[in-house]
């Protein structure tokens, strides 16, 4: 099945949301097209999504509290994007959705607990990373709740994939609106 058909799971888990669910923040590149094939691109995203994810680290280590999400389904991999395409083991399907942190398209992003940090602090974050890093491209940035991390419980629950693409359409629809 296609995610366009869990738009109304999505909208059901983000009213009905509670405190320490997995909440994604998503990053998907403005104009990709302009930016996909310039040398370093990918690099470029890695680093920057690698320096959010260690500032979220220290967060918790600061805050004596836990902010990034944890689970068994998930493959972590935020210390070599050599990894990314490898971290999955033998007996699972192999999904980018399922990294964490994860890069699929021209999107990127984690997975912290809900209500443990704002996402507008993460934006800020994202901000002055990008400025540090002298990034040059912008993203569209949002959040939502889902409620699994196994794709095969997709149909009762909001698989995070589906979450996830359908965040990255909405945050796009929206901005583009404003403009």
């Amino acid at each position: 099945m296609s995610y366009g058909e869990y738009y109304d799971m999505y909208y059901e888990a983000q009213e009905n949301q509670k405190p320490g669910q997995p909440r994604l923040l998503v990053w998907d590149i403005k104009g990709s097209r302009n930016h996909i094939d310039t040398p370093g691109h990918l690099r470029q995203r890695w680093d920057l999504h690698k320096a959010i994810y260690d500032e979220l680290l220290k967060l918790e280590e600061t805050r004596k509290q836990q902010i990034l999400y944890y689970s068994d389904e998930l493959n972590y991999i935020h210390s070599d994007l050599d990894r990314c395409h490898k971290a999955t083991p033998p007996d699972r399907i192999y999904r980018e959705d399922t990294n964490e942190p994860f890069l699929v398209g021209d999107s990127f992003g984690m997975t912290v607990l809900n209500g443990t940090i704002n996402p507008e602090e993460v934006y800020e974050i994202y901000q002055r990373k990008r400025t540090e890093l002298s990034i040059e491209w912008d993203c569209y940035f949002g959040s939502a709740v889902y409620e699994t991390d196994e794709w095969v419980r997709g149909a009762e629950e909001l698989f995070r994939g589906y979450a996830a693409q359908i965040l990255s359409e909405v945050i796009i629809k929206r901005c583009v609106d404003l403009e």
